[in-house]
Order: structure tokens, then C-alpha cells, then sequence
């Protein structure tokens, strides 16, 4: 008859085998994101994907019709670190969904709205590890500092972006984002706009916000939708981001 200590030890490889089995790959290994599809010389050749987070990834079920250098991608993706290639170039993805990036946008812009709709969507959750992860500036925020700053706002909604600089390792430019108050009753505009100017900087985990100045825009709502969807064709960046 077996053991207490047995039967335990059995169940608990029971539930690994069963939790591999049912729930696939953790959360921390899906990728959401845009890039760039690039031919890699080598031997046989190869496609990949030069991510606007500053990551290379090596998809190894890229659509024949989308294998175009230079092409604007948007994908959702798992990263699959159990599969081997010959070829070591980036990180071994498996995709999910990916399509043509609308509209056309440079890589900076597109570098640019990575980083700072990730720094939205941070803020909407109200999750400081996220934010932390593109923000180099929060790096020694604490929690309930994090709670502190954002806790009259949320709907964090991206508007509009211009760049100003660009070289290997650094972009500037400035972009504006609306919140609202989470206390309507307040005598301020429910809707507060604000012009962010910022600083991204190339590290070796990709790129970060690493300078950031928040100033009163220059233009009213209405001006900036317009002129969001007249470069856009939208007025929330969201809705350009991977489904």
C-alpha cells in the first residue's frame, strides 16, 4: 500500500501533466505587437520580423503572401523556446494572427506607439510591472505611489503622435493623450488632454521611455481627432494595434 507522502507526490505530477496538457503556453509568452518583416541572408534564407519594440523574432509559420522585405506587420504571436532551428536569429515565435499594417507609418512612429500605448494600457490596468517594463522612469516607483498618480484618471486614450529626432539609439517627439477624471463632479473638464514630450532610448531589452515632460497642448479635443484621423484614419491609436 503506498504512502501518504507517495500518493501525494503522485498527484502533484497528476496536475503537472494535466495543467501542461490543458492550458498551453504561459501568458508571459504571447506577444502583441508591430514590426517589420526582414529577409535574413543565409544559406536556405529566411524571414523574420524586426519587432518596433527593438526585438528580432523568427516566426516559423510566416504566411507566404506576407515574405515581402520591409513590409509593416501587426501580429499577435507565442514565443516557442521548445522549438530549435538551425539558424539562431531573434526569438522562435509561432503566430497566431498577423496582417498588413494601416496606415503606413515610418518605424519611429511606429516604435513611438508601441512604447506608449503599452504605457496607456499600464496605466488602464493600474499595473506598475507593466508599466515598468517600457518606462524606465517608474523603475523606483512604488505601488501605492503608482496608485497616488493615477488614481483620479482612467481611459487612458492615445490621440496622436509627432516625431522630432530620430538616430540609431534615440527618438524624441511628443504625442498627446486624453484621461478622464474619475470624479465627475469636479469643476475640471471630464476629459483632460495632455501633450506628452518624450524621449525613447535603444537598451539591450529594446526600446524605453526614458525622458518624458508633460506640458498643456496646444490645440483644443476637436482640433486634435481631426487631426488624427486625417493621418490615422482614426482617433484612438488602439484601434491600429494587433486584434
Amino acid at each position: 500500500m503506498l504512502s501518504l507522502n507517495k500518493l501525494w507526490i503522485i498527484a502533484y505530477v497528476v496536475i503537472l501533466i494535466l495543467s501542461s496538457q490543458s492550458s498551453g503556453f504561459a501568458a508571459d509568452s504571447q506577444i502583441q505587437a508591430t514590426g517589420e518583416i526582414s529577409y535574413v541572408v543565409t544559406e536556405d534564407g529566411l524571414y523574420g520580423i524586426i519587432g518596433d519594440d527593438g526585438k528580432k523574432y523568427q516566426p516559423i509559420n510566416l504566411p507566404q503572401e506576407l515574405r515581402k522585405n520591409g513590409l509593416a506587420v501587426k501580429f499577435n504571436a507565442e514565443i516557442r523556446d521548445d522549438l530549435f532551428s538551425a539558424i539562431t536569429w531573434g526569438t522562435t515565435i509561432k503566430i497566431n494572427t498577423i496582417k498588413k499594417l494601416t496606415p503606413i507609418l515610418t518605424k519611429p512612429e511606429r516604435t513611438a506607439i508601441y512604447i506608449l500605448l503599452n504605457r496607456m494600457n499600464a496605466f488602464n490596468h493600474k499595473d506598475l510591472g507593466q508599466l515598468q517594463k517600457f518606462d524606465t522612469q517608474a523603475k523606483n516607483l512604488s505601488t501605492q505611489q503608482f496608485t497616488d498618480w493615477i488614481a483620479d484618471y482612467n481611459n487612458f486614450t492615445l490621440r496622436y503622435v509627432e516625431i522630432s529626432f530620430v538616430d540609431p539609439i534615440t527618438i524624441t517627439g511628443s504625442c498627446i493623450y486624453t484621461r478622464e477624471r474619475t470624479n465627475t463632479m469636479t469643476l475640471y473638464d471630464n476629459n483632460n488632454i495632455t501633450q506628452l514630450n518624450f524621449t525613447l532610448s535603444a537598451t539591450k531589452d529594446g526600446w524605453k521611455l526614458t525622458q518624458s515632460d508633460s506640458v498643456k497642448p496646444r490645440y483644443e479635443l476637436t482640433k486634435i481627432k481631426e487631426q488624427a484621423n486625417l493621418k490615422y484614419g482614426t482617433d484612438d491609436l488602439a484601434s491600429i494595434w494587433p486584434e
